[in-house]
């Protein structure tokens, strides 16, 4: 019964995702075993690969498994840093990601990709539960996604394209995101936008904003050429050792009487500035 899904947490995505693994990884077996059983000679192992290359060759990568071929498009599409999502059984069983060119374990990722993962997967298994039929649920699948402070955890990087992306990768959902930040409306001019103020929900003014970027961006433009005009000061930060060496021994060198007057001359001097600069 799938008329109601209940709220669903990682654990539950986790389990989906390895039901979906076994399954996949169940196909693959019993192709496996198909072809080794057609040899006469278990011994031809060159025969076998090629027997099985042909196999995979001859379908296409969603048929087998159409859930888990499913969520790795989105998320490749969502987080292109995101190579391959997929579970480890052995030496445990551990869900691992190869993630900027490394193969990491899913607790090595950053608080914020671990989420994203997570959201990115319910969505999908959602999709997937009421398009059991569908090749590729994700692109064929409809309803609304509502997400709240979209912009809380992501970078400016992830931030202006996350809207993109999400319609790239569910392009028939109905999105209705929230946020507070400006990079989110890098690509506003697509899309619907409200601005909520004071208990009340208008239309945002997006001409207005984007002009006042482009007289950010001059003034940006405009310090940097002035600063790029002013020749720096050099700094003489380091005072030849030499000098004070001499000036310690000459300070050494004095009696008594001659030290005190020193420190009395020193003090008169620093009373002096002090009073001129009141």
């Amino acid at each position: 019964d799938i008329s109601f899904i209940p709220f669903t947490t990682f654990a539950r995505f986790f389990e989906w995702l390895r039901e979906i693994s076994d399954i996949e990884n169940a196909q693959a077996a019993h192709v496996v075993q198909r072809i080794i059983s057609k040899q006469s000679n278990s011994q031809d192992q060159e025969e076998i690969l090629r027997q099985l290359q042909l196999e995979l060759a001859g379908h296409p990568k969603q048929l087998p498994s159409p859930n888990l071929y499913a969520l790795k498009s989105a998320l490749k599409i969502i987080f292109p840093e995101l190579e391959d999502f997929y579970l480890q059984y052995h030496p445990k069983l551990q869900l691992m990601a190869h993630y900027k060119g490394e193969v990491l374990a899913f607790q090595q990722l950053s608080n914020t990709t671990k989420t994203w993962i997570a959201l990115v997967g319910d969505v999908v298994r959602r999709l997937c539960l009421l398009n059991p039929l569908s090749l590729d649920p994700c692109l064929e699948g409809e309803g609304v996604l509502l997400i709240d402070q979209i912009d809380s955890q992501l970078d400016a990087a992830h931030c202006s394209e996350i809207l993109n992306r999400l319609h790239r990768a569910f392009p028939r959902l109905q999105i209705i995101v929230t946020g507070s930040r400006e990079e989110l409306l890098e690509h506003a001019a697509v899309y619907q936008c409200f601005k909520l103020e004071h208990g009340k929900i208008s239309p945002l003014d997006l001409s207005t904003t984007q002009q006042q970027l482009e007289h950010l961006y001059t003034l940006l433009q405009r310090d940097e050429a002035l600063t790029s005009h002013i020749d720096p000061l050099p700094l003489d930060t380091e005072p030849a050792t030499t000098q004070i060496d001499s000036l310690y021994q000459q300070i050494q060198n004095l009696n008594e009487q001659q030290k005190n007057e020193l420190l009395r001359m020193i003090h008169a001097g620093d009373t002096s500035e002090e009073t001129s600069s009141l």
